[in-house]
């Protein structure tokens, strides 16, 4: 009969237990490591919430001093505050592409449709002129219109 030989000193359920530790101690690292990260992305969400909240209210106070519309909070309790704690990288970058910077107060948006007025009458002016292009040469009770007008597609024989 043959008799059980340890490997490299250690059996192998003690080897076994070894890698187990290793593994239990390596996975809670990384819990570790994954909870600071949740925390601080909430943390982070919930900054941003609050500071959006006191700036929107400022907008608001201005605006009814204006005596200007203003308009009823749609997402307001806790679901915009679990929207803004949950989306807010989208909320910067959106920020960031849009207006320039990572966070911007409801009246910077204001003033900034105001000021890019120009740059959108440009837009329309060229909308304008491309339809005005295709219309020229269209008869309005052709079939191929549809295709003409709104593709751009050559007419169908």
């Amino acid at each position: 009969m043959l008799a059980y030989q340890p490997v490299g000193g250690r059996d192998l359920k003690q080897r076994g237990d070894v890698l187990m530790k290793c593994l239990t101690k390596m996975a809670r690292k990384i819990s570790i490591i994954l909870s600071i990260l949740v925390v601080l992305y909430l943390g982070i969400g919930l900054a941003f919430h609050f500071k959006w909240k006191s700036a929107l209210a400022a907008c608001l106070e201005t605006r009814r001093a204006k005596r200007e519309f203003v308009e009823p909070e749609a997402f307001g309790g806790i679901l915009g505050l679990v929207f803004d704690v949950t989306n807010w990288p989208n909320y910067l970058w959106e920020n960031s592409y849009h207006f320039g910077t990572l966070f911007s107060a409801p009246r910077t948006h204001f003033y900034k449709e105001n000021v890019s007025s120009e740059r959108e009458g440009d837009a329309v002016r060229y909308i304008v002129e491309t339809f005005r292009k295709r219309f020229q040469n269209v008869s309005i009770q052709s079939p191929n219109t549809a295709c003409t007008l709104l593709v751009g597609c050559a007419p169908i024989n």
